[in-house]
């Protein structure tokens, strides 16, 4: 039975994608004043439905350009959508101007693939994870008692007498304020110790020294700088996260304490995450359901196991027998399949089945009809004529 591809999207879910497209407007220069220019269209995500319940975490997997990443700033509104709906908590958010957005900056957030790049190299660590916390206010400044202000109150006339009586009883006056303070616990901590205090604790959350706030981000390694990264994201205590391959560019060790980092996080903080990566053995360690995208496609979506069991897409066989086996015997009996071809462009896909041209099992009937998203077992979707 073939239905409607929104039939993917479920109730109640947190973040729900509605025949979302992403295109861009490309060209050539004409030859004179750019008369004769010739305007392309990219399709990045050209129709996508997903969906993801609240506290788990999605998949999405693909070759390299498929528009992976482009969908999760399209999620974010860092991109804006062609046409389509984003819908998060219930509210569209496509369309929405910055002010309008403003809210969901904070509920949303997301995790660079290059954590060098996604710092600012003239600003410590710091000061970047304090940045957001200034700018969504989500650190108040301390509460000061009705004794506080008028001992404040009592202190700025006495150093105010002192002061005009000699310069030597004022600079007196502010040592002795300074040790009383000291000694009753600075029960007038300024709005900058708060966030200072609170920088710390979110380096300590992600297993960095506090002490290194001060420190710039060419002093650290890319497993720790990915720490910061992920730290600075939960400065402004988010709901969902978009991981775009924050570990591809890190050793083999390292991605694994990412990963266990990230799940620590999920459980501590009940987080949602959208996980994308072109790594099919750390999506399977930390997704729940996993997404399967190809040419601005999804083409199949289905619960983790269900989908490394018995993939029913040809293109996520695929990708599948690609994935090495630390068994020799068993990578030897297993079937590997080669996709012959090149990846079509997206500014002129196949007609009909985009995955036509590569595919081994592919008919008459892929290049004349697209096929949709259909329910062909229970909570397993493909795109595909033949599955």
């Amino acid at each position: 039975m073939t239905v409607s591809q929104d039939s993917t999207t479920g109730n109640g879910a947190l973040l729900e994608v509605r025949d979302l497209q992403t295109h861009f407007k490309t060209g050539t220069k004409g030859i004179i004043f750019g008369i004769g220019a010739i305007k392309q269209t990219v399709r990045a995500v050209d129709g996508v439905n997903l969906s993801i319940e609240k506290g788990e975490t999605l998949g999405l997997v693909g070759e390299s350009g498929c528009g992976k990443s482009t969908l999760g700033y399209t999620i974010l509104q860092l991109e804006s959508a062609t046409s389509g709906d984003v819908y998060y908590d219930g509210k569209d958010l496509t369309g929405l101007n910055g002010k309008e957005m403003r809210p969901f900056r904070q509920r949303m957030q997301i995790i660079f693939q290059d954590p060098q790049a996604a710092l600012d190299p003239r600003m410590t660590i710091g000061q970047a994870i304090a940045e957001p916390l200034r700018v969504h206010g989500v650190v108040t400044p301390p509460d000061k008692s009705s004794t506080s202000f008028w001992k404040d109150l009592l202190w700025f006339f006495l150093r105010l007498w002192f002061f005009l009586a000699f310069p030597v009883y004022y600079l007196l006056g502010k040592l002795v304020k300074r040790s009383f303070e000291k000694h009753r616990g600075n029960p007038s901590a300024t709005y900058e110790d708060v966030i200072e205090k609170k920088v710390e604790e979110l380096l300590a959350t992600v297993g960095l020294n506090p002490y290194f706030k001060n420190r710039y981000p060419h002093e650290f390694s890319g497993g720790q700088l990915q720490r910061i990264v992920i730290a600075r994201a939960l400065s402004v205590e988010p709901e969902f996260i978009v991981c775009d391959e924050p570990i591809s560019a890190l050793d083999v060790s390292i991605q694994a304490q990412i990963i266990n980092l990230l799940e620590e996080l999920q459980d501590q903080f009940s987080l949602t995450y959208l996980f994308i990566s072109h790594d099919l053995r750390v999506v399977r360690h930390i997704s729940d359901r996993v997404a399967v995208m190809y040419l601005g496609k999804v083409v199949e979506q289905a619960n983790i196991d269900a989908l490394h069991d018995e993939p029913l897409h040809p293109y996520t066989q695929a990708l599948l027998s690609s994935v090495p086996i630390p068994n020799p015997a068993q990578a030897k009996t297993r079937k590997r399949i080669i996709l012959e071809g090149d990846v079509p462009s997206p500014i002129d896909p196949p007609s009909g089945c985009r995955f036509r041209t590569r595919c081994p099992i592919a008919v008459d009937r892929c290049a004349e009809e697209e096929p949709l998203l259909r329910d062909a077992r229970e909570n397993h979707w493909v795109a595909c004529h033949l599955a």
